[in-house]
């Protein structure tokens, strides 16, 4: 686990956790078949939620979408995101910002009246 935050209601955990390793790479590895090739094979940040009453938990990325941040709505009904294609420090410029509406239900692109987390501080 990379990250945790509490939802606001107390009733769930959002948390990032990295691939785990593969049958295939676990036997490369005891093989001594485990080269490195740069650029490829990548390990995601994946972005997960724990229902705390009943301890289930739900995978909300799939595919090539590295996680960096995320952060509860205030009603606990979403969650916003920041990803990236792969975890290179090269991909910092192709970030994004997607919303888990519904917990588990897809994702979009927040809308500009919309607002996770904190207010942002004030500057006299």
């Amino acid at each position: 686990m990379a990250a945790f935050t509490w939802s606001p209601d107390g009733a769930k955990i959002a948390f990032t956790a990295t691939d785990s390793t593969t049958a295939e790479e676990a036997k490369n590895r005891r093989e001594k078949r485990d080269m490195i090739i740069v650029g490829s094979d990548w390990k995601y940040e994946r972005l997960y939620v724990l229902t705390v009453a009943d301890k289930t938990v739900v995978r909300l990325t799939e595919g090539a979408v590295h996680v960096t941040a995320f952060d509860w709505s205030p009603d606990s009904s979403a969650i916003a995101f920041e990803h990236r294609p792969t975890p290179s420090p090269d991909d910092w410029l192709s970030a994004d910002i997607s919303i888990v509406p519904r917990i588990g239900r897809g994702r979009r692109a927040p809308r500009e009246t919309e607002r996770c987390g904190p207010p942002p501080p004030l500057v006299a």
